[in-house]
């Protein structure tokens, strides 16, 4: 099986476990473990108020979590395909604005 995302590492913690899931590469976890095992303690470590072993923990569970992803996740960067991808092509398509928009904008600057 294969998922294709193009931010899994923007998306929240139940959406890279979805992921995960769908290609049987989840291990152990229900979600609700998941989100105990990773993130809870990741999202609880970078608070302001953070103690040492909240830092600890989420360290562990970072570096858990990479391994995870690395066994299962093939990453591509911009630098790793970019030669691979045709030129950028820029068009300008002028779009006159509704009635609507144009009221949106006049109650906007008056």
């Amino acid at each position: 099986k294969l998922g294709l995302t193009g931010t899994p590492f923007q998306n929240s913690i139940s959406d890279v476990w979805a992921m995960l899931h769908v290609v049987g590469a989840h291990g152990p976890w229900d979600l609700s473990s998941f989100e105990a095992r990773f993130g809870r303690p990741i999202a609880r470590g970078q608070k302001r108020n953070a103690s040492v072993k909240d830092l600890h923990v989420r360290e562990d569970a970072l570096r858990e979590f990479r391994e995870l992803l690395t066994s299962a996740c093939l990453r591509r960067t911009k630098d790793d395909v970019s030669l691979m991808l045709p030129g950028k092509n820029d068009r300008i398509v002028p779009c006159p604005l509704s009635e609507v928009q144009r009221a949106a904008y006049r109650n906007l600057l008056e």
